[in-house]
């Protein structure tokens, strides 16, 4: 979920309402007036569980008929239903002279700044421990769960995860020490046992 372009909360389940209350818990105060964008099927479960949570927009793959006539109850939400992969969109651009695979645009002022897509590390073989304590496989979950949240926030940005869900998030600060503070403040208490996840800034 995001507001006003921050990143507030994010989550990964086996279900789409298990992940959207995973999410929601994260912040809830924060969520208030939020976006939600889930990869799945919106469900009618998850519909439910949504009811009675302020969300101006809910975007996603597609969505039950069972979960619309749900959603068809709140006033003032924007539905709408978006492919995520981002390869269906460039295709109709790429040609003989041009090819575009697996970018990231961002608008800048005058014109657009097309650079490669980040993806972050696939597993814990692209990553090297430098302490003396190698992570458990719990804990290469997390980190890799939160490395590929963190490359998505505004930096200075610092992420708190377990358990695949997000407990803190400190976004668009000017020291790495505030976006801490701020994602422990975030956590309310449950940062204790999670992962930091620390991204610096842009360096052009």
């Amino acid at each position: 979920t995001s507001t006003y372009l921050s990143s507030i909360n994010f989550a990964a389940a086996q279900s789409v309402e298990e992940a959207y209350k995973k999410a929601y818990q994260c912040d809830p105060v924060s969520a208030f007036g939020s976006v939600v964008a889930c990869n799945m099927e919106w469900t009618a479960e998850a519909a439910k569980f949504m009811l009675d949570k302020y969300v101006e927009v809910l975007i996603a793959p597609d969505f039950d008929q069972q979960a619309l006539k749900i959603l068809a109850e709140r006033q003032n939400l924007r539905i709408l239903k978006m492919d995520f992969e981002l390869n269906t969109y460039i295709d109709s651009i790429n040609s003989d002279d041009f090819k575009l695979e697996k970018v990231d645009i961002k608008s800048v002022d005058g014109g657009l700044l097309v650079q490669d897509l980040d993806e972050g590390p696939d597993s814990e073989k692209d990553m090297k421990v430098v302490t003396s304590v190698e992570p458990d496989p719990a804990k290469w979950n997390d980190l890799l769960f939160g490395w590929q949240i963190v490359k998505s926030v505004k930096s200075n940005a610092i992420v708190l995860a377990a358990n695949n869900s997000t407990v803190g998030i400190g976004t668009g600060q000017m020291s790495r020490i505030d976006a801490a503070e701020i994602a422990i403040r975030k956590s309310n208490g449950r940062c204790k046992n999670s992962i930091i996840i620390i991204y610096e800034s842009l360096k052009i």
